[in-house]
């Protein structure tokens, strides 16, 4: 074999000698060997039974609702809807464990109780005003 590829064909005429293929991609015809495998095999395994997807959590309506009441306050109406709704969700979700929204449910509580708190404050505040100035 004159050329220099080792996988060239002989020509007619050539004898080629012994192969020389270290891996044989489809046959040597010079040997007569066949292809050996590129890519090791595997063997063939069997999977069990795959469990099945968890069911996605719902979120508790009344804890977004308190979330929502307790931003938008609403003429002080909201923060007191929102501590109803709030205690009302904490309650579901403490019987439900499959409901979600606990931490929703507690800012609509903080947000609820830092507008009745405001509510209060702007009641005493303008109750000593109107006291004082009357009198």
């Amino acid at each position: 074999m004159s050329n220099t590829d080792p996988w060239a064909t002989p020509r007619s005429g050539e004898q080629s000698s012994t192969c020389q293929h270290e891996s044989f991609v489809e046959g040597c015809e010079s040997c007569d060997r066949r292809r050996q495998a590129a890519t090791p095999s595997y063997p063939n395994v069997q999977y069990g039974p795959q469990p099945p997807y968890p069911t996605p959590r719902r979120t508790n309506g009344l804890a977004i609702a308190s979330l929502v009441l307790g931003i938008v306050w609403i003429y002080w109406i909201g923060s007191v809807l929102a501590i109803i709704f709030g205690h009302v969700a904490l309650g579901q979700m403490k019987r439900d464990q499959s409901q979600d929204g606990k931490g929703m449910a507690i800012a609509g509580l903080v947000l609820g109780y830092i507008g009745a708190f405001f509510l209060v404050l702007v009641i005493v505040v303008s109750a000593t005003a109107s006291s004082g100035s009357g009198g």
